[in-house]
């Protein structure tokens, strides 16, 4: 028995559990027996082998991420080019082909029209 107790009794020494009570008790009283002596069992370091698959492992998710990475900086290049060649193409339209000012609202320029 582990040194937890879970015996619940009365001034006069008679038990007040219930038989089922008595059952979780002893489940109980044997899981901290259990994790007492897991607890007590000695430490196994990993093997070289298990040492180098972990690391080789460690080093193909490295590499996974920086692929990933690099695919969502391109894509976001790529989205961040598309939006300024929108906005270029909306000043583009808004000038005048003659001298290149930023045409008004009307849309006719005022400098060389």
């Amino acid at each position: 028995m582990s040194g937890l107790s879970f015996d619940v009794t009365t001034d006069t020494g008679r038990k007040v559990m219930s038989w089922a009570d008595t059952v979780r008790v002893n489940k109980l009283n044997a899981m901290a027996d259990a994790l007492q002596e897991a607890l007590r069992a000695p430490v196994r370091r990993p093997t070289e082998e298990e040492d180098q698959a972990v690391l080789a492992c460690n080093r193909r998710v490295r590499e996974h991420n920086a692929r990933v990475l690099a695919e969502r900086e391109r894509q976001e290049a790529a989205r961040q080019r598309r939006e300024n060649e929108r906005e270029a193409a909306k000043v583009r339209k808004s000038m005048c082909g003659e001298c290149f000012t930023v045409l008004p609202a009307s849309g006719v320029c005022g400098n060389c029209c």
